[in-house]
């Protein structure tokens, strides 16, 4: 099934391929490792993303919850372009 979301050609997976005689090529620049990266980034940042505003922009809360450091966090962020500050819940009164 993942080879079939990796190689499917839009958003339906028309034909779920058996084994590797049936499978596919690769229809994306940079084949399968290429494809690889960027799946995992767009997983990563969406899961960060999520984790932030549970955690109101609380970036240690959010590597607590990940199961890494603060800092791998941090770099992670970086990596990604990510910013916590638009998560961060400000006092109102």
């Amino acid at each position: 099934l993942e080879r079939a979301f990796l190689f499917a050609s839009g958003s339906v997976i028309e034909e779920l391929p058996l084994d590797d005689r049936q499978a596919p090529e690769p229809t994306t620049t940079g084949g399968l490792r290429e494809a690889t990266r960027r799946a995992t980034r767009e997983l990563e940042t969406r899961t960060i993303k999520e984790a932030l505003a549970r955690a109101g922009g609380n970036v240690s809360a959010v590597a607590r919850e990940l199961g890494i450091t603060p800092r791998a966090l941090h770099m992670k962020l970086r990596g990604l372009g990510i910013t916590a500050a638009p998560y961060r819940v400000r006092n109102r009164e």
